[in-house]
């Protein structure tokens, strides 16, 4: 599980902020499920981010994602061969003491009975620290990593020779807990945590989503199968019979689908032929998604209607994009960071998901982070202060801080009508000139 994440100039987050997923002491706090780690740590299962447009919030979730993919593509020797710059430093950019100031990251993670907690900091030409410290229930800790520009330590037993020779000829922009973690089991549950149970979706309208649902179907998992079937039923799509990954040179032969969908489809399945030429793996970019609805025929008798995903709204699409992450991280325990996930959903399903995330019964040791623009969530009686952050501009810099933070707040108010009023800030003065009249 997350705990907290802290990052200091990136992009538009000029001086430190802290994003913390650790309950406070709320008083008459609304019920809702928390994750205990240790005895006296309560961590949160949601978070709500809001502010104005250009206010930062995907900035945060870019800065995260950065940390992510420096962390995970650590463990390829030869970075060339991804073809991809993955050292990155984006300072912040409207004032020069800032663009050559290092940037600081810092994520601490809950894992079993251990916190693992990892510090990194860089500039445009080098790893300027890298700390990796494993915590215990007892709060005592052990430095698996600790290096500078002068020194590389490591409580693990290795030549640090042979660190150093696999981190390649990059090695000074590269991080060192990729090529530890070959060896620390310790260190590889940390990096592994970071690539398989840190889900961060920054373009969450991405057809290349719908792979992951499409991937549970053709296993016939039958949990997930359950568990969207009840989530459709439950938002009122009462009609489906069934749900189906196909293959699209099947549905291209139905006669029953769509002509402009079927143009749709092939131009896609061209695409992932040529993207795909190399590979003798059957790809789950081949498939696509039918549903099957209850209709009837002129005797009235119930028959099954075919339609293609792309005949659907693109809410429906979102929806079927999202659940296989959602799923995922209700029942394996994974913490899923969505950029906009209630864009063309409506409230009350935006609603229906958090709510499923505060559920004692349906949340193992999941987290669902989200940035929105929707404020009827504010309005969801479960939702705790500490659960909902504004991101405010000053002079263009990005200030993070949850309602908890702010003095005059009851945890009784209406969090909707105080937000619109500007009480909390996130919201910019609108002002329209009168021009040549």
């Amino acid at each position: 599980m997350l705990i907290d994440f802290s990052v200091e100039n990136s992009l538009s987050l000029k001086d430190e902020v802290t994003f913390s997923m650790i309950s406070t002491n709320v008083k008459n706090s609304k019920k809702v499920k928390l994750h205990k780690h240790f005895d006296d740590l309560y961590i949160l299962p949601t978070a709500v981010i809001y502010g104005f447009n250009a206010s930062g919030k995907s900035n945060l979730i870019r800065s995260i994602e950065n940390l992510k993919n420096q962390i995970v593509y650590s463990k390829i020797t030869d970075l060339s061969l991804l073809d991809v710059d993955i050292f990155k430093f984006n300072p912040y950019r409207l004032d020069d003491h800032y663009t050559n100031k290092p940037t600081k990251y810092q994520i601490r993670i809950a894992i079993g009975k251990f916190i693992y907690d990892y510090q990194v900091v860089l500039d445009h030409n080098s790893i300027i620290l890298e700390k990796l410290l494993l915590i215990d229930e007892n709060y005592d800790f052990v430095e698996l990593i600790n290096r500078d520009l002068d020194s590389m330590e490591f409580d693990y037993d290795i030549d640090k020779e042979i660190i150093i020779k696999m981190m390649g000829s990059d090695k000074d922009k590269k991080l060192s807990v990729g090529s530890l973690s070959i060896f620390d089991e310790r260190v590889n549950i940390f990096t592994s945590w970071i690539e398989n149970d840190l889900i961060i979706l920054s373009n969450s309208n991405s057809k290349e989503n719908l792979k992951k649902t499409i991937e549970y179907l053709l296993e016939k998992d039958e949990l997930f199968y359950n568990k969207i079937s009840r989530m459709l039923s439950d938002i009122s799509y009462t009609n489906i019979s069934r749900i189906v990954a196909e293959k699209i040179d099947s549905t291209l032969q139905r006669n029953d689908i769509n002509e402009s969908i079927k143009r749709r489809l092939y131009d896609e399945l061209i695409e992932n032929n040529f993207i795909n030429k190399k590979s003798n793996v059957e790809s789950n970019s081949k498939y696509t998604i039918n549903t099957y609805k209850i209709g009837f025929d002129t005797d009235g008798n119930e028959k099954d209607v075919v339609f293609n995903l792309y005949e659907e709204s693109e809410g429906t699409i979102k929806i079927y994009s999202l659940y296989a992450f959602i799923f995922d991280a209700l029942n394996k325990g994974k913490t899923l960071i969505v950029d906009e996930m209630t864009s063309f959903i409506h409230p009350l399903i935006s609603k229906y998901i958090i709510e499923l995330f505060q559920n004692p019964i349906e949340n193992i040791n999941g987290q669902l982070i989200t940035t929105t623009h929707t404020t009827d969530l504010l309005e969801i009686d479960s939702l705790r202060k500490d659960e909902i952050y504004i991101t405010d501009k000053n002079f263009n810099e990005t200030r993070l801080y949850s309602l908890a933070d702010i003095i005059d707040v009851s945890q009784n108010e209406n969090f909707r009508s105080a937000y619109l009023s500007g009480k909390y800030g996130g919201i910019n003065s609108l002002r329209r000139d009168d021009h040549g009249e």
